[in-house]
């Protein structure tokens, strides 16, 4: 059995994430904040931390990393916020979270994220092969709607990832259309989750997401002038 260590200071929500983890046979020890666990002697009976973030910023978030790794501690941290956004997502997965979910999601979202985080560090530590349902969704997206996530998940802006595709901007919108379609992702901040969660974005390397592909320069394509000031005549 799975024992999920839980961080939450409100106490009716950290009472319905214990019901909905028992119900799923999971073993749960709860703390109000991060000291209970940092005071722990013996982590290695647990599976997972699940974590909330109070800070906006996540600095929170970063702390407790910081504090785990520094104990030598290999244990996935899933981290729960009453707001996602890009760049707080970007920040905790670089910082080393397994994964990210939002306070008002569906339980079965927090569930799947949960599943995906044990069964990428089960065994050695790899993704487990179809063990989320969107590793195999990642498959259907073309190879500029794969390039158009990445940099979405890195937190560029479209008109940033059109200049850096050499793309026009109405094209980058379409791309990222389909992918969020594809991937069955409502908006941008569960786009950016997917990316992370399904191996996507290597947290570590998204600085690498930048470089012009394929050898390019990054620059966007020069457009041609409307045909009818094409064949227009300066006049006298």
């Amino acid at each position: 059995m799975n024992t999920i260590l839980l961080i939450e200071s409100d106490p009716k929500h950290r009472q319905r994430i214990q019901r909905l983890l028992a119900a799923k046979r999971y073993q749960v020890v709860a703390h109000e904040d991060p000291q209970g666990l940092l005071e722990r002697s013996r982590i290695s009976s647990v599976s997972c931390i699940l974590c909330e973030i109070t800070c906006h910023e996540g600095k929170d978030a970063m702390a407790l990393l910081v504090q785990i790794q520094s104990r030598g501690w290999r244990i996935p941290v899933v981290f729960m916020a009453a707001t996602c956004h890009v760049p707080l997502i970007v920040s905790v997965m670089k910082a080393g979270a397994m994964g990210m979910v939002g306070k008002s999601d569906r339980p079965k979202d927090l569930l799947a994220t949960l599943e995906d985080a044990l069964a990428r560090t089960r065994e050695t530590g790899k993704p487990k092969k179809n063990g989320h349902a969107a590793t195999d969704k990642v498959k259907l997206l073309s190879q500029r709607e794969l390039e158009v996530t990445r940099a979405a998940a890195a937190g560029m802006k479209n008109e940033d990832i059109a200049k850096h595709l050499g793309l026009a901007l109405i094209t980058v919108k379409a791309h990222r259309s389909n992918a969020m379609r594809k991937l069955e992702a409502g908006n941008i901040v569960h786009l950016t989750r997917i990316a992370y969660m399904t191996g996507l974005v290597d947290p570590i390397h998204t600085e690498e997401i930048a470089a012009p592909p394929h050898g390019g320069h990054g620059k966007a394509p020069k457009t041609r002038a409307p045909a009818a000031r094409r064949g227009a005549r300066k006049k006298p």
